[in-house]
């Protein structure tokens, strides 16, 4: 039998006008697989210090400074989630975007791409409730979030994330360890390119990348909020069906194991690519005893180095098995930003991470008040002034978030900054 999709009651013109863009969805319930400037620091360092190689400054983005911070302090785990998954300006739920017609209008089609994302790839199918026995399908949530793109456009990003904090050891899940190119690999890997002269690293991203893992675990899902309002079920099916998962879906624990296994099992049978003893995320190719590809992967974002022919070669083949975005010539990758120059040594990358920086100068100002630029390394004899009196105590957790945010921009693009810290 053959449900076509109807309009729930009372739903009004203006959601119907939303949804004429798209065909009417069907879900066969006989077969149960359904569809699927110039910154501040910038400026002070070029203020305050001497012309030549210390001008080089180094900046950072990170989640904490893009106001996705997890308070220690928050009790209730459904309003952490919240918290921590939204950027200012953006709705944080499905229940605040569909129940204003701004919202909804600017984000409507983004959470309808994500849905059919799920759709297109076959990864939920329809689980009876009556065979549920007790078991609780696990919920989800939507998390918005304005992306900038290498190109400075803005791309409205929408995710549909299970609540895998709710995810049972032993039954909904056993292994979870994913590793992840470590930083030192990918400077290695660049270096190597710039050394090769003729190569050019690329950077591509595996689009919904944990869509693409399958599941060895029976993981059972609720229905997200709004696929009935958009249309695609109607509310026989979700009174009488909840969701199997099919595929691996963000917000599953395992879910970057799985995507990691998949990935590089594609890699070795397909492409053959040899993996390397040092770091589980470095793979390449050789030829004629030389090395003619490099591929570091760093969850769905991959780096790829080599000459434009075997680039090319590596983009089509895994084009064969995955959807990706083909960024091109490297600018930017996981926050860092590339910029390639040249003087009498030869080609270099600058790297930088302006907004996390920006952003880092005003949380430690809000916690220390005025700071300063100093060079680095500092001048032996240097005294430290111990506090005022009257001067209000930093809270253990905040002091400690601020020094994390600096060790991560000193791993990073800054490692002079690993003296004063």
């Amino acid at each position: 039998m053959t449900v076509g999709v109807a309009d729930s009651k009372g739903q009004s013109e203006e959601n119907s006008q939303l949804r004429q863009s798209r065909p009417a969805k069907l879900i066969d319930l006989d077969h149960p697989e359904v569809f699927e400037g110039r910154t501040r620091l910038q400026q002070r360092a070029l203020d305050e210090t001497s012309q030549g190689d210390q001008n080089r400054a180094h900046y950072i983005h990170s989640r904490t400074t893009q106001g996705i911070r997890k308070h220690r302090h928050e009790t209730n785990i459904e309003s952490a989630c919240n918290a921590i998954s939204c950027d200012p300006g953006t709705p944080s739920s499905w229940k605040e975007l569909w129940n204003n017609p701004e919202l909804r209008q600017k984000w409507s089609d983004s959470a309808c791409s994500e849905i059919e994302n799920f759709l297109r790839r076959d990864a939920w199918k329809l689980f009876p409730r009556k065979d549920l026995d007790g078991r609780k399908p696990i919920g989800s949530k939507y998390v918005f979030k304005e992306k900038l793109e290498q190109d400075g456009s803005i791309r409205l990003k929408t995710r549909i994330v299970i609540k895998g904090y709710t995810q049972i050891p032993g039954i909904d899940f056993t292994e979870t360890f994913s590793p992840v190119a470590n930083d030192t690999t990918i400077r290695v890997a660049i270096s190597y390119a710039l050394y090769k002269a003729n190569w050019t690293p690329h950077v591509i991203d595996i689009e919904a990348a944990f869509l693409e893992a399958d599941l060895d675990e029976v993981i059972l899902a609720e229905w997200p909020e709004g696929v009935k309002e958009l249309g695609y079920i109607t509310d026989e099916i979700e009174k009488e069906y909840c969701i199997l998962l099919n595929k691996a879906m963000y917000g599953t624990v395992q879910a970057p194991r799985a995507f990691f296994l998949t990935f590089t099992k594609y890699l070795k049978e397909e492409l053959n690519l040899i993996q390397s003893r040092v770091d589980p995320c470095l793979w390449y190719k050789k030829r004629d005893n030389d090395t003619a590809l490099i591929v570091a992967i760093y969850v769905d974002d991959c780096i790829l180095c080599g000459e434009e022919d075997d680039i090319e070669w590596c983009k089509r083949k895994i084009k064969e098995r995955f959807n990706i975005s083909d960024l091109g010539p490297i600018k930017k990758h996981i926050g860092v930003h590339y910029e390639k120059g040249k003087d009498k040594y030869g080609e270099y990358y600058s790297l930088s991470m302006d907004d996390y920086c920006d952003k880092f100068i005003t949380e430690a100002e809000k916690l220390c008040g005025n700071i300063k630029v100093c060079n680095t390394p500092g001048f032996p004899g240097t005294v430290l002034l111990t506090a005022e009196p009257d001067t209000k105590p930093v809270r253990e957790s905040d002091y400690r978030s601020l020094i994390g945010t600096a060790l991560y921009l000193i791993r990073k693009v800054a490692p002079e900054g690993s003296n004063p810290i």
